[in-house]
């Protein structure tokens, strides 16, 4: 890998040797090298990352539990990952918020589709489920947050890479859960402090309803299977019941046979 400037003369020296000469490649999940290709890179995945909110909002019509389960188990870890991995990329992540308030929530909730979700209704959905929310976060908000965290649970290693200081696996893992407490502490006062604000002037019921959530939201971080009965499927009860009993009679006719 060389600069942009220092590519054709690379190309001259070394290609004729068997190498490919890049100006940028992916490492660790990752991009280094020519800061635009990095942008046009993390672009192109941004845009991939929406398409696949917009699939998954087509399916929480139907089945709102799998939907959101695949969005925050699944998808939204794509993501984060490379927010961990690369810094100042928040404003690339627009596509996906756009997808997630506008197509995928508000499905989810059962309102009109392509109906931008309210900003204070998207605030408190980006929540953790301990404070109301679904944690269904704003990528664009929290790509700092998250490259942040990465930097300094990795500190140590970065300088012993770097040559600044000896690498010890002790220090190295007490790093790691230093900055892991103090990014979890973090998170929790910017949930208080965002719940706080968002409550300030709701009316009495609505409050009600909000704080209630707190205490009864676990449930959403169960992943629903047909085996545990926890698909939140649109289909009614009755129905699902005769399928299956459609299903077993079926199966046993076929052992008969």
């Amino acid at each position: 890998m060389v600069k942009q400037q220092s590519l054709e003369r690379a190309t001259a020296l070394f290609q004729p040797l068997g190498f490919k000469i890049v100006i940028w490649t992916r490492y660790l999940g990752g991009h280094i090298g020519d800061e635009a290709a990095c942008t046009e890179w993390i672009e192109s995945k941004a845009d991939g990352w929406a398409k696949g909110v917009r699939a998954l909002a087509t399916m929480a019509r139907s089945s709102p539990q799998c939907a959101f389960s695949g969005l925050q188990k699944s998808l939204q870890s794509e993501w984060m990952h490379l927010q961990r991995s690369i810094g100042d990329i928040g404003p690339a992540f627009a596509p996906v918020e756009d997808a997630i308030s506008t197509h995928f929530l508000p499905a989810l909730i059962g309102k009109d589709p392509d109906t931008p979700t309210p900003p204070d209704l998207r605030q408190l959905l980006s929540l953790p489920v301990k404070f109301a929310g679904i944690g269904v976060t704003d990528p664009t908000a929290s790509a700092d947050n998250h490259h942040h965290t990465s930097t300094d649970c990795t500190s140590l290693l970065t300088k012993s890479l770097l040559g600044q200081t000896a690498f010890s696996l002790t220090d190295h893992k007490s790093t790691m859960r230093q900055g892991r407490s103090a990014a979890k502490l973090a998170s929790l006062s910017r949930s208080n402090s965002s719940l706080t604000i968002l409550t300030t002037d709701m009316p009495r019921l609505r409050l009600r309803k909000v704080m209630r959530n707190k205490e009864t939201g676990a449930w959403l971080n169960i992943i629903p299977t047909v085996v545990n009965g926890m698909s939140l499927s649109t289909t009614p009860a009755k129905a699902i019941a005769k399928q299956e009993r459609t299903k077993k009679q079926q199966y046993l006719e076929s052992c008969l046979e």
